[in-house]
């Protein structure tokens, strides 16, 4: 069976309702995944990383993150909120930004200058965190080097200069990196309630509308030109372009008239005891019981793999039952009734069937 535009077309006129229930239903999603957001306020941090190297800038920018995420900043902005730890924790999120460079602090609440408040809140908090640590850095460093400078004297008096200068510059150095080091995280943006990002609703419900309305017909697509109801004949010689469709009293004839000792039926269908027993009896009808049951015949599923075995096979006759579904012309229908009694069977057997069949008058050619 082949792919076309057309039977893609003939899928979507036979499963339309698939794709708008599958929209429906994305819509109905998107609306109940935003029902719950809150409005979302934004503050940013820079960071001072002096580096070009990629990996030293996000190995750095991770430090960062997880010097501003420790619990001290976040009793520190509880503080400054009247909130508790866990409150803030529970509003906020702290993530590096798309650059590498900054930090980005949310908060999400319903009230939405309350959002902006704990967000500027967190943020003074990562820095004021950041500083205090430098400052007691900077005491530890001091206190070190006066403890050494304290120290005994040496006798030789160079020699004593000597070692207090080394110390002094010693201290110098190490109080520079400390102060660099303060500057490494820095408040870039705070935000306000005018910048607080509301819930998008809308938005949500229109992705969500489109993203079912695309997988319902990308399933259509794939799964509904297999499956589903055939309303017309040309439809169904589209389907299956290079078979041959006949009703079935005519599989007798066509078995009659096929000199093949090695000849083999293969009925394809969902039902196939069903639809065995169905071609069978035609054939009883037109051959006698005796020839009919002497005649190989199996069943299978359609696009298994006996099916496809089948389908290349020069010895086998594949036959396919297809019963048509309404259409919306009534005379229509009872006329094709009466031709067929509401069955038709699609024939592939391109070594023997085919041309025998051109001869049939009620054989239709895809």
């Amino acid at each position: 069976m082949e792919h076309s535009p057309s039977l893609w077309l003939d899928a979507l006129r036979r499963w339309w309702l698939v794709p708008l229930t599958a929209a429906l239903f994305g819509s109905v999603a998107g609306l109940l995944a935003s029902a719950g957001a809150l409005p979302t306020a934004t503050a940013t941090l820079a960071l001072q990383i002096d580096s070009a190297d990629s990996s030293v800038v996000a190995r750095q920018t991770q430090a960062a993150l997880a010097q501003a995420q420790r619990s001290e900043v976040y009793e520190r902005a509880a503080t400054k909120s009247g909130m508790t730890e866990a409150d803030v924790r529970h509003m906020t999120t702290l993530a590096a930004g798309d650059d590498g460079l900054s930090l980005q602090v949310r908060a999400r609440d319903a009230d939405e200058q309350r959002a902006a408040a704990v967000a500027n809140n967190l943020a003074t908090a990562v820095v004021e965190a950041s500083q205090a640590e430098v400052q007691a850095q900077l005491k530890e460093l001091e206190t070190a080097t006066t403890k050494l400078i304290l120290t005994p004297a040496i006798t030789d008096a160079a020699a004593e200069r000597a070692r207090i200068t080394r110390l002094g510059e010693g201290l110098a150095d190490n109080q520079s990196r400390v102060v660099a080091k303060s500057n490494n995280v820095r408040i870039l943006q705070l935000t306000d309630k005018d910048e607080v990002i509301p819930p998008t609703s809308r938005t949500a419900g229109i992705s969500g509308l489109f993203a079912g309305l695309l997988l319902g017909l990308l399933g259509v697509i794939l799964w509904g030109a297999r499956r589903g109801r055939v309303h017309r004949l040309d439809e169904l010689q589209r389907l299956y372009p290079s078979a041959v469709i006949i009703t079935p009293s005519e599989i007798g004839d066509l078995v009659a008239a096929d000199d093949r000792a090695s000849r083999r039926v293969l009925v394809a269908s969902e039902n196939p005891e069903a639809a065995v027993a169905r071609v069978r009896d035609a054939l009883s009808r037109r051959l006698g019981q005796l020839r009919a049951d002497q005649i190989p015949m199996s069943a299978c599923r359609p696009g298994g793999l006996a099916y496809l075995n089948g389908m290349h096979d020069p010895d086998t006759i594949v036959i396919t039952p297809v019963r048509l579904g309404k259409t919306k012309i009534p005379a229509l229908d009872r006329q094709f009734r009466a031709w067929t009694g509401g069955v038709l069977l699609v024939l592939t057997d391109s070594e023997a069937g085919t041309p025998r069949l051109a001869q049939s008058p009620n054989a239709a050619h895809a």
